[in-house]
């Protein structure tokens, strides 16, 4: 079928459909290399138990069990005749409610197109995989966002690398931040029932972790044994930590202090039920397409964030005052980004060092 101004037709899904899947198995798109470790490294360490009933309507929510371990520590050894009374199955819930994730990404694409431009449907997949990027950096600086707003005081008695706590931050000078700090958050991680967590960091400790990949013997140094994921996983970051955190940033985040979910607000997957299934008042449609790169983990697997896209006909002026008709797209995050439920000692298992200048 030939293309047909105003309707997404096979052609131009198919021609979209092959651009994107070319951007994806090719290093030809720059931006497929900005990072998004932080947030994915978030999203893939949870895995929390949720349930959803229904799809991409806005009244869904959901409920999230499978909570955060707390102390074994036992309260009371006493007992009675009688069975005494614990924790009832299912109160410690956290209720999900769908909500806009970050910033809505946008483009438009004119109708008529100079004979050297690309055509719609080239036009569309790259622009299309370059909005989901965008949603994909959004994600994992909200994602560090989040867990800042979280954040557990430190005991400047669990460190024995000198620093002081200034409010929910452990401050560390230039000249003491070794790596000897990671195992310092270890041993924090411990002591307040962090029972499996993960480093983040911006700049920190980044040099030490290159130039030990590169040392001749990695047997016998602090550097060579905490930065090398032996006793925990460690991550870098350069464009989403430091730049939400600030200058010289370190988080330990525990599994399951944050809980992500992902659910769209329309229900037709794909650019091929637009038309149809996607059909709204006026000449606008929706649909539902997935993130490239970053998924989350969720109920033991992988799952898709889903991204809800609207494109609309309008009327734009082209470089000689003339009405064309043109296609506006938004391409959308919906779902639940939150911290979990505070543990028996009212913690949330985040914790933040940083970096000072020395005095």
């Amino acid at each position: 079928m030939a293309f047909t101004a105003g309707v997404f037709t096979p052609t131009a899904i198919g021609a979209s459909l092959i651009s994107e899947m070319d951007l994806l198995t090719t290093s030809r798109m720059s931006e497929m290399k900005q990072e998004i470790i932080a947030g994915q490294a978030i999203l893939q360490h949870q895995d929390p138990q949720i349930l959803t009933q229904g799809f991409g309507e806005s009244c869904i929510n959901a409920k999230v069990f499978a909570m955060r371990s707390a102390s074994l520590e036992a309260a009371d050894t006493t007992l009675a005749c009688a069975v005494a009374t614990g924790p009832e199955a299912g109160s410690e819930t956290l209720t999900l409610t769908k909500a806009l994730l970050t910033k809505p990404q946008r483009f438009t694409i004119k109708d008529i197109q100079c004979k050297n431009e690309a055509d719609f449907g080239t036009q569309k997949g790259y622009l299309g995989m370059k909005a989901k990027i965008g949603l994909e950096v959004a994600l994992s600086q909200a994602m560090v966002a989040l867990a800042a707003t979280g954040l557990d005081v430190p005991i400047a008695a669990d460190f024995e690398t000198t620093g002081v706590v200034n409010g929910s931050v452990y401050e560390i000078q230039d000249q003491n931040l070794t790596s000897s700090v990671l195992a310092d958050l270890e041993w924090v991680g411990k002591a307040k029932d962090l029972n499996d967590p993960i480093i983040i960091n911006g700049r920190n400790f980044y040099n030490a972790q290159i130039l030990e990949q590169y040392a001749s013997t990695g047997c016998c140094t602090n550097d060579a044994i905490l930065n090398k994921n032996q006793t925990f996983q460690v991550y870098w970051d350069a464009k989403n930590v430091d730049s939400i955190l600030g200058s010289g940033s370190t988080l330990m985040v525990d599994k399951n202090s944050m809980i992500f979910w992902s659910q769209p607000a329309y229900s037709n997957l794909g650019m091929d039920t637009a038309m149809t299934l996607g059909k709204e008042s006026g000449d606008r449609y929706h649909w539902v397409e997935t993130l490239p790169r970053m998924q989350y983990f969720a109920n033991g697997s992988m799952q898709p964030i889903y991204v809800d896209v609207r494109a609309e006909r309008s009327c734009v002026k082209d470089s000689l005052g003339v009405s064309r008709d043109q296609w506006k797209f938004e391409y959308m995050l919906f779902g639940a980004n939150t911290l979990n439920l505070e543990n028996q000692d009212g913690n949330n298992g985040i914790y933040k060092v940083l970096k000072v200048a020395n005095v």
